[in-house]
């Protein structure tokens, strides 16, 4: 999907700007039309491309419509204050020529978005390498094959449709499964093996030879060491705008699926030794250090763990949808993620200080598959990860409890409630009750009222009215409730200490589950 911004920033590739003003950058984009409607009825999530002279006739309420102004020669013209996301040309154009530019943009956009959902749901659905790659073949209408760095091939999308390329390489290719000695130093490929190396995202090599053509090559990583590449050649149509872009998608999922299937070796390594982790069989960070460094992992400082999970238990009952596919998957989103499963929860290593900014990443994931997840605490020492699995599935079970439509529980909201639900695990937690608490409990139970619930939720808003609308009750109701429950427990409602008590003995008699949030 384009945002303003981003559909702003391609236009720009195109003509030069001579002002813009872009109030709400993440609008998104579905459509472009040429002049203002007939009839004053305009489409929202819309790109109008208009004369400067039609300013005046754009309605004030135009926050979710882009305008594209045309300057009319060396006009100037002011723009109106109420226009508040639009782009002026720098220079007058034909009109025409620009629906056609902009319309292409949209269009390229809506490949790259069917190519991520097409080859995501190909992660998700636990496909092999073959189909991902036929997958990706039929979006880049061409074929492609894939190579590991001795040039040998390990796949091919479509080998009929290849022998039909009149390519020196692909047919040797074809018939010895690598590139031969006399092709390698031919075609120089001392110099192209480091260029694809170090290219981070897919590109079009140009051909200045007779018998090759050009080729779209983008690299394949598996747990950060280069492994291959995949070639695509323009057997049925030239390259077009957007196969970079979705070359670069193929590419990751495919990463994601030779790391499934063990061809990294590195991942099975990684995996193990957090399970040691967890059962505690590594016991410091030397030890943890020398064994990692072995395989190019090298830990940092700042950690923190996610436990995420099915949001009910019939999901977690589907057999059809894996926990494991979706780990797989969160590779593309979070590329140095580590990960274990354990039953039907994920378990995420973040090696980050900024929680933040990954878990904004993984928000929209969360939502559109109904996931949740619960974060630790951050933690420094990677011995830590242990304690931190058994925290962050913790807050997960106290989140999805108090908050069931929240997508993901951090530490630092449910600490209070995780210090409960850590009393109740190694002691009596009503020893740290206040008795009078336990008097007022007992009350409610005898009387049936719920006036431990009323008590909490006044503690919390610290406002009789506010309190009372929470509760849904008249506020003269509630001032004779807090009355009554001053009269029972005996305690004062507005010394600082005893607050800190009556809420702590709330929190650990567990009223309602309520939750600030």
């Amino acid at each position: 999907m384009l945002s303003f911004l981003s559909f702003m920033q391609k236009l720009s590739a195109y003509h030069a700007l001579k002002k813009e003003s872009i109030r709400y950058p993440d609008s998104p984009i579905f459509h472009v039309q040429n002049n203002l409607p007939v009839r004053e009825t305009f489409t929202e999530a819309t790109a109008y491309i208009i004369h400067s002279d039609d300013c005046l006739q754009i309605p004030k309420d135009n926050q979710n419509i882009l305008w594209i102004i045309l300057p009319n020669g060396t006009d100037d013209t002011e723009i109106p204050d109420w226009i508040e996301n639009y782009v002026m040309l720098a220079e007058p154009t034909i009109q025409t020529e620009l629906t056609f530019q902009l319309q292409h943009i949209l269009k390229v956009e809506r490949r790259i978005e069917e190519a991520h959902y097409k080859l995501s749901q190909c992660l998700i659905n636990r496909k092999d390498v073959n189909t991902i790659l036929s997958t990706g073949a039929e979006l880049l209408e061409n074929p492609l094959f894939l190579s590991d760095t001795s040039t040998r091939v390990l796949h091919w999308s479509d080998l009929n449709e290849l022998k039909k390329v009149d390519d020196e390489l692909i047919q040797c290719i074809i018939k010895h499964n690598f590139v031969t000695s006399d092709l390698f130093e031919k075609y120089d490929y001392k110099t192209l093996l480091p260029n694809i190396e170090q290219t981070e995202h897919a590109f079009i090599e140009h051909s200045n030879y007779q018998k090759k053509k050009e080729r779209l090559i983008v690299k394949i990583v598996i747990e950060h060491r280069y492994f291959g590449w995949i070639v695509v050649i323009p057997q049925k149509r030239p390259f077009e705008d957007g196969d970079c872009q979705i070359l670069d998608i193929l590419a990751n999922v495919l990463s994601l699926e030779l790391e499934r299937n063990k061809i990294g070796f590195a991942l099975s390594y990684r995996e193990n030794l957090l399970f040691e982790l967890i059962s505690g069989r590594i016991r410091n960070q030397e030890e943890f250090n020398l064994r990692a460094k072995g395989f190019g992992w090298i830990p940092g400082e700042h950690f923190y763990t996610m436990a995420i999970g099915f949001r009910d238990a019939y999901q977690s009952d589907n057999q059809e949808r894996s926990i494991t596919a979706y780990k797989n998957h969160l590779g593309m989103i979070y590329p140095t993620y580590k990960a274990v499963c354990i039953g039907n929860i994920l378990y995420l290593l973040l090696e980050t200080k900024d929680l933040e900014s990954v878990a904004n990443n993984l928000d929209n994931f969360f939502q559109t598959y109904h996931l949740a997840a619960g974060c630790s605490h951050h933690f420094s020492n990677i011995i830590e990860f242990s304690a931190s699995v058994e925290q962050s599935l913790e807050i997960l079970r106290i989140g999805m409890k108090q908050n069931p439509r929240q997508n993901i529980y951090r530490f630092q909201e449910y600490n209070m409630p995780y210090l409960v639900s850590t009393l109740k695990k190694y002691s009596q937690p009503n020893y740290f009750c206040l008795p009078e608490i336990l008097r007022l409990q007992a009350y409610d139970q005898e009387f049936g009222t719920d006036y431990l619930d009323t008590l909490q939720t006044y503690l919390f808003f610290r406002n009789v009215i506010t309190a009372a609308n929470h509760l849904h009750i008249h506020r003269n109701t509630m001032n004779y409730r807090i009355q009554k429950i001053i009269e029972i427990t005996g305690l004062k409602l507005t010394e600082g200490e005893d607050l800190y008590k009556i809420w702590l003995s709330c929190l650990i008699l567990g009223v309602n589950g309520f939750c600030p949030h």
